[in-house]
């Protein structure tokens, strides 16, 4: 292949063009510069200080609390849901150890993980108890579940919540016990469960 050979009479390649060029492309950049100064703020602006938070308009900040209420009241009832199955699978495994026993079958490590768990239930039921009393007649709220006092209210809910809190985690604590000692237990009796 062919080299092109640069043609060296070209214009642009002589010292006064270059010159030049080198000349108008320095007054241009000066030109933006000072353009740049030209139409920049003549003060420093500053960032505005730091507000504070403004609150929300009552209305809005009462049916906030409104909502929570009704969140926490549906968690509620799900929390019994939950319960329920749990006394539902204490009941099944019961009628299992007993099967079990009937073969034959060594159950005590099952009939102990039976009894932490249904203390486990008992102590859910017993925290769920205590969440029903805050929640179902609340304090800070009407019949209607719109609120009265927007502290009572909040302090309420408060209230509700660590109990709904305290019921999950016992209903999971116990839950997450009993499942690994069914598994071990199978673990240890594979093939004749």
């Amino acid at each position: 292949m062919k080299r092109l050979r640069s043609n060296t009479n070209w214009p642009w390649k002589t010292p006064a063009l270059r010159a030049v060029a080198s000349v108008v492309s320095g007054a241009m950049i000066l030109a933006v510069a000072l353009a740049g100064v030209a139409f920049s703020p003549a003060t420093t602006a500053y960032a505005a200080p730091p507000a504070q938070t403004p609150e929300p308009p009552g209305e809005f900040r009462q049916l906030a609390l409104e909502y929570a209420l009704l969140r926490e009241q549906h968690a509620l009832e799900g929390l019994a849901l939950r319960i329920d199955f749990a006394n539902e699978v204490a009941d099944k495994t019961q009628n299992w150890i007993d099967l079990l026993q009937g073969q034959g079958k060594d159950t005590a490590a099952l009939e102990a993980a039976l009894a932490k768990y249904e203390a486990g239930i008992d102590a859910a039921q017993a925290s769920w108890d205590t969440a029903d009393s805050i929640l179902s007649n609340p304090a800070g709220f009407d019949a209607e579940g719109h609120v009265t006092d927007v502290d009572q209210a909040r302090e309420t809910l408060r209230q509700g919540a660590d109990a709904l809190r305290k019921t999950n985690r016992l209903l999971v604590d116990a839950g997450i016990a009993f499942r690994r000692a069914v598994k071990d237990f199978r673990w240890a009796n594979a093939g004749s469960t």
